[in-house]
């Protein structure tokens, strides 16, 4: 084979043949770390589009006390199901070309991960130290520069976010357009620390830090260049959502996913939308609007002093209203700072708090709701068809349905006619 005039012999000799085969091994490294994250993705697709349906399902049964049937559901919120999940709560299955376009973030997100993965093993030199061929294990020790351990930064959190994401049941497509971002952002700022700083050790640790967690190096680099010290608060958070409980570095990336970055912007997003796009399991999203509700309206030494006598969320708070010695005793402990009955007033004008109270005192709802989706679904599946049952029309109540949901789809299933 030539290249340029030239001659290059792949095969011959056991020099050019151990290279080649390392370069292959090279190779099905690439493709197997560049299919994870999708693979992840495509089983999580295939077993739990059903389960999550469900699941929305009975959790909107218990938090919004305007719905109760199916029908109801579909009529105010079917669009919302259709374009967040790709499926269709009338006829009870999936929207095959709505998920095929979804599914173009993950395909983008893996050709640059495996873009990336080439970059790292085409640094490794071929030969070692004394001129001999590399052995199989320095044939696997890339290069490292800032650029490539910014890569290797982000693809250590694209992998983590892919797998609590199937683990927990709200892996989505979304989240492969921000693992794209993420990769594209750590690049651009390795590119700028080799710029001020060189290559040294720090800078290299500061490189795959910024593929994790960007906003922390970019606070890091303007206090290093003497910006620290200064009023502005461009990449400050006045009230962050690490105020909030059992959020970490993944539960920010997902809720800013969604384009919620602060506390303010969570209590005042719309609930809903937000358990459907972001898929987070509901309990743990409404307990943080729960929080946020409260934060956005008192200080973070009132928050501390509050949380100091076990009220942490607003319903905690009116709870305690409603009781009057534990509001005497609430009162007298914050020592005039601040009335529990004045926090009440302007917590019972938010938006979402008769959806969050309902969702509270009704703890039992989801033992009176059905699987409605799944029972179509799978008739679909079997191309069979429900006799004489019209989902918009004759969808029972809530509490009559919950025998129906034990059935087996063989029960289920339309007898046949005799003859």
């Amino acid at each position: 084979m030539s290249f340029g005039g030239g001659r290059v012999q792949l095969t011959s000799g056991d020099e050019a043949h151990h290279v080649l085969v390392v370069r292959c091994l090279q190779l099905v490294l690439v493709v197997l770390v560049s299919m994870v994250p999708a693979l992840m993705y495509f089983q999580f697709d295939r077993e739990k589009l059903t389960t999550l349906v469900d699941r929305w399902l009975h959790v909107i049964f218990r938090l919004d006390p305007s719905v109760g049937t199916v029908a109801d559901v579909d009529a105010k919120y079917g669009r919302r199901v259709e374009e967040f999940l790709g499926a269709s709560l009338s006829i009870g299955g999936e929207l095959p070309s709505k998920r095929l376009r979804d599914r173009s973030p993950v395909v983008l997100s893996t050709l640059l991960i495996a873009l990336g993965w080439i970059i790292v093993v085409l640094s490794v030199p071929t030969t070692g130290s004394r001129g001999a061929p590399a052995s199989v294990p320095e044939m696997f020790h890339p290069l490292l520069t800032t650029v490539i351990m910014g890569f290797l930064g982000a693809y250590f959190l694209a992998v983590q976010v892919a797998l609590r994401g199937f683990v927990r049941g709200d892996l989505k497509p979304k989240t492969y357009n921000v693992i794209t971002v993420r990769i594209l952002m750590a690049v651009v700022l390795a590119w700028a620390l080799q710029a001020l700083a060189g290559d040294g050790t720090a800078v290299l640790a500061a490189a795959f830090l910024g593929g994790v967690v960007p906003s922390t190096v970019l606070l890091m680099v303007r206090a290093a260049t003497g910006r620290g010290a200064t009023n502005d608060a461009e990449l400050d958070q006045r009230s962050p959502l690490t105020q909030l409980d059992e959020i970490d570095v993944y539960e920010r990336m997902r809720l800013e996913e969604e384009g919620i970055t602060s506390v303010q912007a969570l209590a005042r997003h719309d609930l809903v939308d937000l358990m459907l796009s972001s898929r987070i399991p509901a309990p743990r999203l409404i307990d943080w609007v729960d929080q946020a509700m409260l934060q956005q309206h008192a200080t973070a030494e009132l928050i501390t002093r509050l949380r100091a006598h076990g009220v942490r969320c607003a319903t905690d708070l009116l709870q305690v209203c409603a009781h009057e010695q534990a509001l005497a005793d609430l009162t007298a402990a914050l020592d005039g700072s601040c009335t529990p009955t004045l926090l009440r007033v302007v917590l019972e004008r938010d938006e979402w708090l008769d959806y969050i109270r309902n969702w509270r005192e009704n703890e039992d709802v989801n033992d009176r709701t059905r699987c409605v989706y799944s029972a179509t679904a799978s008739s679909s599946v079997n191309h069979q068809v429900l006799p004489d049952i019209d989902l918009r029309e004759h969808v029972h109540r809530i509490p009559t349905v919950h025998a129906q949901t034990r059935r087996t789809p063989e029960a289920a299933a339309p007898a046949s006619a005799p003859g």
